[in-house]
């Protein structure tokens, strides 16, 4: 699982609404997204299947969001894929594939000038959950209202617990995401900027590191004065008694959903 982050200067982010963003957010970000990396196209056939009686709003959404990524290969194709979930001005949550083969750099694979936090050593029910939810936001609006206001109002507003949104925009998206995992829980939904939660990412990954005894001098130096990584590629290897807990504080990212599936589904 990964949070990236991209700033200005990167195509196809490189417009004048982008630049303004990022220097009004106190940074170089200006857009985030989530990524999961190694996700088979049989698993996620098999996990459409899952889908075909259901029909909520929710159900519906993550169903057009797996059809959306299925269709775009032959029924017959097995490969392990890229598969992000973004939320750009104006259009609603989307859900693309990435490969080192596109010509469009949209569709491009991860490079150099993405920064990536890559949650290393989640269990498999977690990272399944975490999937399951993203497709579920597929579809809901870029809330543009949210976007403007946030980099002005405070940013620890929150337990932790404030509920989905009916609306997204990047940053926010992104933040629901790690709270889900106990990340970031006193950054409030309605206030986090992409500069914001690069920061509050970085903080994460400083304190991780050194509560186990694994700083190195590069990875001191991956911090800016700022609180913003340099470094392209950083791994928060979080401890299993930090996944312990989160059965007991967030039921919602271990739950296995109201039909019969687990990491198989998607291996």
């Amino acid at each position: 699982m990964i949070i990236s982050f991209v700033d200005p200067s990167t195509p196809p982010f490189d417009v004048v609404f982008n630049r303004v963003a990022a220097a009004v957010t106190g940074g170089k970000f200006c857009h985030c997204e989530i990524a999961f990396e190694n996700v088979s196209l049989s698993g996620v056939r098999r996990l459409l299947s899952c889908y075909s009686t259901l029909h909520s709003q929710a159900d519906l959404r993550a169903k057009g969001a797996l059809e959306t990524v299925s269709q775009l290969f032959p029924p017959s194709y097995d490969a392990n894929i890229t598969v992000a979930f973004y939320a750009l001005q104006s259009t609603p949550l989307g859900v693309r594939v990435l490969s080192n083969l596109a010509d469009d750099p949209f569709y491009q694979t991860y490079r150099n000038d993405w920064t990536q936090y890559r949650i290393a050593g989640a269990p498999d029910n977690v990272v399944c959950s975490q999937f399951v939810w993203c497709l579920e936001q597929v579809g809901k609006p870029y809330d543009i209202m949210g976007a403007l206001t946030s980099p002005w109002k405070s940013h620890t507003s929150s337990d932790g617990m404030e509920a989905d949104r009916q609306s997204w925009f990047c940053s926010n998206h992104a933040l629901r995401f790690c709270q889900h995992m106990a990340l970031l829980g006193s950054m409030g939904l309605s206030s986090t900027t992409p500069n914001e939660l690069a920061r509050g990412l970085a903080q994460t990954y400083k304190d991780t590191c050194s509560t186990s005894g694994e700083e190195t001098d590069e990875t001191a130096a991956a911090v800016t004065a700022e609180g913003v990584q340099e470094q392209v590629i950083f791994d928060l290897a979080l401890n299993q008694s930090h996944w312990g807990v989160i059965g007991d504080l967030l039921p919602y990212v271990i739950r296995t959903g109201h039909f019969k599936w687990d990491r198989s589904t998607l291996a």
